[in-house]
């Protein structure tokens, strides 16, 4: 399984690099970008260090591409070469997810790179909240909340892997299935939402829903979260395992 893994990881290290180069450089553009309103707003009374949580997200959001790519591409040939379909759904799951890992690592200084700017050109500007780590969001996904960051990023690879072992099953008709999710999916909660601004009964049921989760304990939010991750899991072996090698 490590060979399998290792094997997978071809090409690891330029994805990782990949997620760096484009977490870094949406730090850097939003950093300037904020730096400058800053500096030519007379009015600016606090600093904040927005770069960094949003460069978090893309490398979240890059894992998920990747993982969709590796399984919509990488099963046939994996197949033919002679893996099982077991060992290669854990291989590139497994790859996948070190290389999420890594570039959630790689952007890890940015929150620091923040720091330092702030120190260089806005000395005297105070933080928002009143704290670095009060105005930094991704200190709180890094350092107080590094499980639930990990969690996030797990439940990325594998929707990654559901995606993407729908597109290899089903080739062009797995992609529009997908497309179709993706496009209603987002109509629904739109309409939904429009229909619940306009509905009391509809606030009601809300309300109810908020004190439900409200009262959830970690252990329960930790409960839901596996049982979720293990129904996509499922998922994912079961297209896998009824794909068939072209």
């Amino acid at each position: 399984m490590i060979k399998a893994i290792r094997d997978e990881m071809k090409g690891g290290l330029a994805v990782t690099g990949l997620m760096a180069g484009v977490g870094w450089g949406i730090w850097l553009l939003l950093t300037v970008i904020y730096s400058l309103v800053l500096y030519f707003d007379a009015d600016a009374i606090q600093w904040a260090d927005i770069g960094s949580i949003v460069a978090l997200v893309a490398v979240l959001f890059m894992g998920w591409i990747m993982t969709m790519v590796m399984f919509s591409s990488g099963f046939h040939l994996a197949v033919t070469m002679g893996r099982t379909r077991r060992k290669y759904a854990v291989s590139a799951l497994c790859a996948n997810m070190l290389q999420l890992l890594a570039g959630l690592a790689a952007i890890y200084p940015t929150m620091w790179a923040g720091l330092l700017v702030k120190k260089v050109f806005f000395p005297t500007l105070p933080f928002e909240g009143g704290s670095w780590q009060a105005s930094n969001p991704a200190i709180f996904m890094y350092h107080r909340h590094l499980g639930l960051t990990l969690a996030i990023g797990l439940l990325m690879v594998l929707t990654g892997m559901v995606l993407g072992a729908l597109m290899m099953r089903y080739g062009r008709v797995g992609f529009w299935i997908m497309w179709g999710i993706c496009v209603f999916g987002g109509g629904a909660v739109g309409m939904l939402s429009r229909i619940m601004e306009n509905s009391p009964r509809a606030h009601a049921v809300l309300d109810v829903v908020r004190a439900w989760f409200g009262q959830m304990t970690g252990l329960a939010w930790t409960l839901t979260g596996a049982l979720a991750m293990a129904i996509l899991a499922g998922i994912g072996w079961l297209l896998v395992r009824k794909a068939s090698v072209r």
